[in-house]
């Protein structure tokens, strides 16, 4: 199965899949209340120990795949209108020979379709995931990790991801973030109070 998924013939097949996707149509599904439902009904028959088995399938895969991958990429991801624009590195490497400009443009299209697709989908849609899926998060998911955190700990603690954090903040925007933190609106408990920030709204 993964050398299936992995033949350059599928990915050049999901390559030229993707955009020809109606990106009105995609989400409509996830839209619709009747789709919710049964990725509520799906999610409450996975067990506990399924969700840990499948941490343990793929952690080695996290750490040592994605996590070395992300850190290497920490600032290639394209800009989306409301983030800052931190997605090409100043000086000589921001001029890449034709082969990464191909492959820059190939990623920014792929991530243009995601927008478009993940603009789609309403709030209601995903508070409504969230309710169909909070009593097996709550009841199920957290129970087993509560009772193996060691497991998750394991992720967290290794040297890929202490790498692959190091090398995000200091790319994040520390105003923007500070701005949320200082928002009083953003912070538990506080939805009947007035924001004492203006400058950035929690919808932001």
């Amino acid at each position: 199965m993964a050398a299936f998924a992995n033949d350059p013939a599928t990915v050049a097949f999901l390559q030229a899949c993707c955009p020809p996707l109606d990106e009105v149509a995609w989400p409509a599904l996830v839209n619709d209340a009747v789709v919710q439902a049964w990725i509520g009904d799906f999610t409450a028959q996975i067990t506990g120990a399924s969700v840990l088995n499948l941490i343990n399938e793929t952690s080695a895969w996290i750490t040592g795949t994605v996590m070395p991958t992300l850190t290497a990429n920490v600032g290639t991801v394209p800009p989306s209108p409301t983030t800052p624009n931190r997605g090409l590195p100043a000086g000589p490497a921001a001029r890449p020979g034709r082969g990464a400009l191909a492959g820059h443009r190939q990623q920014r299209r792929r991530a243009g379709l995601d927008r478009r697709l993940t603009a789609q989908i309403t709030g209601a849609s995903v508070l409504n995931l969230i309710n169909e899926t909070s009593a097996w998060i709550t009841g199920t998911v957290m129970p087993t990790l509560t009772a193996n955190v060691g497991t998750v700990a394991a992720i967290a603690n290794h040297a890929n991801t202490v790498a692959f954090l190091q090398a995000l903040l200091p790319a994040l925007d520390e105003v923007q973030l500070a701005a949320i933190v200082n928002n009083v609106a953003c912070r538990p408990g506080s939805a009947t109070s007035p924001p004492r920030s203006p400058a950035l709204p929690c919808s932001t």
